[in-house]
């Protein structure tokens, strides 16, 4: 599940924690391009392992592209794994996660980025995918990309679940790109009902579903594998996206429009 296998020499970033309304803090890593920010910053959420050296990396990437990013760890009230690798591990913490509170902890991240009338990035990744849609339900400044996110909810149980994203979707702020995998176990079944409920709602979406992708499949930009094009290729895409929408530091937020899934 995800990207626990990858390791490699990167950054930590600057610790620098987000406040809590409940008098605690949320571990966040910030990565700061060289010289002056050139975009909006982005939220980086994770998968159910936390800021392994993959998310690392790519808030490395995105800070080189101009974006100050926030990488936080949502699962520090369950504390770390011992294996950081090990998914028994990962899936046994995640029975105690609450799921509704790490996506309040998220919101007051986005929050802490905020500045009135612009966007804020979020880039969501498995059960941070489905957290960054929840949080798109919850905030209408927000610039929404997602790779393997659970639109119907997670397939293990967990302490406390959050709203499923397609229950949401009439909430649903945009702009929102979502990358699928057509050999992921999330149903493929399942992301055409979100695209289609998104886009009765009028949301201004995108739904990409990627031939020959599984979960997990962004692995292919820091590995040679058999997805590694297509990888590439979402990665590229998703750059752009994000670029798009949250270009120039000071810029306004501009005015969402729908746009029906591909």
């Amino acid at each position: 599940m995800c990207h626990p296998d990858w390791v490699a020499s990167v950054g930590e970033g600057a610790r620098a924690d987000v406040p809590l309304a409940d008098g605690g803090s949320l571990p966040t890593w910030r990565y700061v391009p060289d010289g002056a920010a050139t975009a909006r910053p982005v939220l980086l959420l994770p998968d159910i392992y936390g800021p392994l050296p993959f998310y690392r990396h790519l808030a490395e990437l995105l800070a080189d592209a101009g974006h100050p990013v926030a990488l936080v760890d949502l699962f520090h009230h369950e504390g770390p794994l011992d294996d950081p690798t090990d998914r028994e591990q990962a899936f046994a913490r995640l029975a105690c996660h609450d799921v509704v509170r790490a996506v309040d902890e998220a919101e007051q991240a986005a929050a802490s980025l905020a500045v009135t009338g612009r966007p804020t990035g979020v880039l969501g990744f498995c059960i941070g995918g489905q957290q960054a849609l929840v949080l798109a339900a919850r905030r209408a400044d927000l610039v929404t990309l997602t790779y393997y996110a659970f639109t119907e909810g997670l397939p293990r149980p967990v302490a406390r679940p959050a709203p499923r994203p397609i229950d949401l979707t009439t909430a649903l702020n945009g702009p929102i790109l979502g990358f699928w995998g057509d050999q992921d176990y999330i149903p493929v079944e399942a992301i055409a009902r979100f695209g289609e409920a998104a886009e009765d709602a009028g949301v201004d979406h995108d739904i990409r579903i990627l031939e020959g992708a599984g979960h997990g499949f962004l692995q292919g930009i820091v590995e040679d594998r058999g997805d590694s094009a297509v990888a590439q290729l979402a990665w590229a895409e998703g750059r752009r996206f994000l670029a798009e929408h949250l270009a120039g530091h000071g810029e306004p937020l501009a005015a969402g429009r729908s746009r029906s899934a591909p």
